[in-house]
């Protein structure tokens, strides 16, 4: 935040804050019933109401600081506490100095808020009363001051002809201790000059033997404060230059006076010198909002070197924040609030021998890190890149951590000159895999962020990023996956993979991989072959998903790039599904059915002084197929050259008619300074079989004529009228469908509420379908056609519209209420007449109603013959002391004696007490 945009943010607090006090106050004092003040100064007659006898300050807030400040209010002092009259009849309160006749009166008036001052003349007030002091000085002074001010507009000076200063001097020259964890200011001082002129008022506090210790109290006698200041330090603030450092123009300030730290024998405090080891690289001060306070911060980092150990560690920007309270009941610094900030990073080194490296801790969002390790041990080399986000209130700790080894050449042989060259794995607790972001990462080629990472150390910010965007938070969720990777012929070809698991439900099954080809030799390559692919799994859909993405790869200097694409997914209980292969995208005029994402051309760049570029694209999906690529010749040099083009794109479609689509275009043209000399082109489409359709243009230039030939022929008959599907065909089907046994099925009872024991035969035949619990959910669905629709089609073939709807359902010939629809997924193109456009570019599958869904009613349920039971139970009795018996228990036994019970009840009276009764 910078200067003006802090000013603004603390102008922003303190507005609210005085017409709070300023409201909260008017009924103690009795504003409404203020009369004038006869002793006004003319310029403020009508305006100054009667002075006030006390400040209310039991609530806190601005009025407590205020009556600290004046303290009593008896009459004759020369600066009091007076009501306030605004043009409008609304009332505030205003703090008036005066000297004989002439006054200062700065008054806030609530309702917009206002701001009122006055200055009538020249005077010099000087007013102390406890440990605050105030004085106001208005010199050189000519005329009256007469200045409104309300939030978000410039300021009205309604006596534009006055001249002349003012200043308002507020000092405490009281120590201000403001305890642990060692906060402490011994003089303040602040500053108000304004000119009058220009109405341009500025700010100044000095804060005078300022002094910090940011070190628990257990290493206090030994490190003593490890942020020290100057004597003295300034804040400053005006509408200009905003709220800031005098010394630095900035809401922080680098402090000069570092200090080197020893240890002071006897506990005492560290003195200027030397503490062996110890250093303190940087110090300073910052102010920022947070919330709705303002945020004095000290900072400090520490490098630890330890005398005889090859260890270097250290701490960056570890400190305090002392909010200062601009808002409700309590104003001012707040001591019990004070906390230990940071540290914004920790980083140590290690060299021992085989073991060397180090690892480092940063700071990258409000209450997160992100971190590195890098270890060179004498077998392997272990590098780790995690977040981590500290538990904080009721949200738990969630972390994520990239760990891998790897292991010196030619790491471990498993034979046929293969050899694992790396292991690893990612965990994360509180996070989840975003499979759109890691699809996105290979398809960038950047899927060597989380595969076994080079140099982890130089690139922190940029796996620490990339982590956070593919595997968020998510509280209750977790990711794992190991990781494997495998070299073959001394590196020439690597292959790195992980295997992600997204858990709890719904879970998702995630591959990342990524292979690496040199050839002849990695030292000097004529083929460098990139490829990284992304997989996933996700039973819910159910679907599988493949990506194959060619980045940074060429032969012999010549480019290669292009993604390749398998999306297999099935289509719930209709019995469909959708199919997608592509291998560099797919034709212009197709729509890429959702969830699949754009791939770039399968290309190959010539390079050199021709520039030649060839594309080309494959794809096979659920109802059409297609092909084409073009040729692209750019030999231009500023402008001057030729450029030619070669391209063809085609498309099959066989569902639910047969149809295709070719399109050829070329041309050539010659180019001077960039315009076009000469040129001919050709774009031609077939489209086909019935009828056959041909259309396109061809152009000629020359110079600056054009000339075009456009044409557009249709012959042949059209296709032959498809003749009517029987009208009654649909509900043959759909009778036939619901009375096959597959289109009935029942979902097992959430709670019993019959109470029925089933023998073992009636829960085996239960198990094979042949009888049904009276609880159970009964469904019936059928794929044949899609309900509670309107449809034209039916076996791909035109019908009458009709439209059927289930209204009434039966169990046994009592009626079911309410029965909820279950839907099923249905090709469109099946059922409704559909244009070329929308069977392309619409959805291949869509939900629509496919059946029922209802509860049977237990009291019409067909109940077998009753059969007899015996009832019959023994109690057997331990010869033991008696049983001690609660009021429950003895009242169920006197009960026993008083009615009797049926044999049913006898049984449930007893099972139900069992468990209360106990013979010890």
């Amino acid at each position: 935040m910078n200067p003006r945009e802090l000013l603004d943010a603390v102008a922003a607090l303190l507005w609210p804050l005085a017409e709070s006090a300023v409201t909260d106050a008017a009924g103690p004092l009795g504003l409404s019933d203020l009369g004038v003040d006869l002793t006004a100064p003319p310029e403020l007659q009508g305006r100054l109401l009667q002075p006030v006898d006390a400040v209310p300050g039991e609530r806190g807030g601005l009025m407590a600081f205020l009556r600290s400040l004046v303290g009593d209010l008896r009459p004759g002092k020369q600066v009091r506490l007076h009501g306030w009259k605004r043009s409008d009849g609304q009332r505030g309160l205003a703090l008036v100095a005066r000297d004989g006749d002439v006054c200062a009166a700065v008054a806030v008036v609530p309702g917009g808020p206002q701001l009122d001052v006055v200055v009538t003349g020249r005077l010099r007030v000087a007013h102390e009363d406890g440990p605050w002091g105030l004085e106001v000085r208005a010199s050189a002074f000519s005329g009256v001051w007469d200045l409104t001010v309300v939030p978000g507009a410039p300021p009205v000076v309604r006596t534009p002809d006055v001249s002349g200063s003012v200043r308002v001097l507020l000092f405490r020259s009281v120590p201000v201790r403001l305890g642990p964890p060692g906060l402490a200011v011994d003089k303040i001082v602040a500053q108000v000059d304004v000119d009058v002129a220009t109405a341009a008022p500025q700010l100044s506090v000095e804060l005078g033997g300022f002094s910090v210790a940011v070190v628990p109290d257990d290493l206090a006698g030994l490190l003593g404060p490890l942020v020290t200041a100057p004597a003295r330090l300034q804040i400053v603030a005006d509408r200009p230059g905003g709220l800031r450092f005098a010394d630095t123009g900035a809401t922080g300030i680098q402090l000069r006076s570092g200090v080197r730290l020893r240890h002071a024998p006897g506990g005492g405090r560290a003195a200027a010198g030397a503490l062996p080891g110890v250093d303190v690289l940087q110090q300073g001060i910052e102010l920022r909002v947070a919330g709705q306070d303002l945020v004095l911060g000290a900072r400090v980092s520490v490098a630890v070197r330890p005398t005889g150990l090859p260890l270097r560690a250290g701490v960056t920007r570890i400190g305090l924040d002392l909010p200062i309270a601009l808002s409700g009941d309590r104003v001012g610094p707040l001591p019990d609030r004070c906390s230990l900030a940071g540290p914004d990073g920790l980083h140590v080194d290690l060299d021992v021998g085989p073991v060397s490296g180090g690892g480092a801790l940063q700071r990258t969002g409000p209450g997160a890190y992100g971190g590195v390790l890098d270890l060179d041990l004498a077998a392997m080399s272990v590098k780790a890149v995690g977040r981590l986000r500290p538990p904080s209130g009721n949200a738990p700790m969630s972390f994520l951590l990239l760990l891998n080894a790897t292991f010196p050449p030619p790491g471990i042989q498993i034979g046929l000159g293969f050899a694992v060259d790396a292991v690893g794995g990612i965990v994360g607790i509180g996070h989840r895999a975003d499979a759109d972001a890691l699809r996105r990462m290979v398809a960038d080629g950047h899927a060597d962020r989380v595969l076994f990472p080079d140099d982890p150390a130089r690139r922190a910010a940029e796996i620490i990023d990339a982590l956070g965007a593919a595997f968020p938070e998510a509280r209750g969720r977790f990711v794992v996956g190991p990781m494997l990777r495998i070299t073959w012929s001394g590196g020439i070809v690597s292959l790195a993979a992980a295997v992600i698991l997204d858990l709890p439900a719904p879970p998702q099954f995630l591959l990342l991989g990524r292979m690496l080809a040199v050839l002849p030799h990695a030292e000097a390559p004529i083929v460098h072959l990139q490829a990284e692919l992304y997989g996933r799994v996700d039973p819910s859909a159910p679907s599988v998903e493949l990506l194959v993405s060619l980045t940074g790869s060429w032969i012999a200097g010549v480019p290669v790039s292009g993604d390749i694409y398998l999306l297999v997914r099935g289509a719930g209980g209709s019995g469909g599904g959708e199919f997608v292969l592509s291998a560099g995208g797919f034709h212009p005029r197709y729509v890429r059915p959702p969830g699949v994402p754009e791939l770039r051309r399968l290309s190959l760049g010539l390079g050199g002084g021709l520039g030649l570029r060839a594309e080309a694209y494959f794809a096979v999906t659920s109802n059409a197929v297609m092909f084409g690529g073009q040729v692209r010749l750019d030999a231009t040099i500023a402008g001057c050259g030729v450029e030619g083009w070669l391209g063809l794109d085609t498309l099959f479609i066989f569902d639910p008619v047969f149809s295709f689509s070719a399109r050829v275009f070329a041309g050539v043209a010659v180019k001077v300074l960039g315009q076009r000399l000469a040129g001919i082109a050709l774009d031609f489409t077939l489209e086909g079989p019935a009828p056959w359709h041909a259309f396109g243009t061809g152009s000629i230039s020359v110079l600056f004529e054009d000339i075009s030939l456009d044409f557009d022929v249709s012959w042949g008959s059209k296709a032959a009228v498809e003749p009517p599907v029987d009208p009654d065909l649909p509900a043959r089907r759909l009778g036939e469908a619901f009375a096959k046994r597959e289109a009935w099925s029942a979902r097992a009872p959430v709670h019993d509420r019959t109470g029925l024991w089933l023998t073992a035969g009636a829960k085996a035949k239960v198990a094979d379908g042949e009888l049904i619990h009276p609880d159970s959910v009964l469904c019936a669905r059928q794929p044949v056609l899609p309900l509670n629709v309107t449809f034209d089609r039916f076996q791909r073939m035109p019908i009458p519209p009709q439209r059927w709807r289930p209204f009434f359902a039966s169990l046994g010939g009592t009626p079911v209420g309410n029965p909820n629809p279950v839907t099923d997924r249905f090709v469109p193109a099946e059922f409704f007449t559909m244009t070329e456009d929308e069977r392309l570019g619409g959805e291949a599958f869509r939900e629509f109603v496919s059946g029922l869904e209802f509860s049977a009613d237990p009291s019409a349920a067909v109940l077998a013959e009753p059969r007899r039971a015996a009832d019959g139970y023994e109690t057997g009795y331990r010869p033991q002391r008696p049983p001690h018996l609660s009021l429950q228990q003895a009242e169920l036994m006197a009960e026993a004696f008083a009615r009797r019970w049926d044999a049913a009840e006898r049984v449930e009276r007893w099972r139900r007490a069992e468990t209360l009764v106990r013979l010890v």
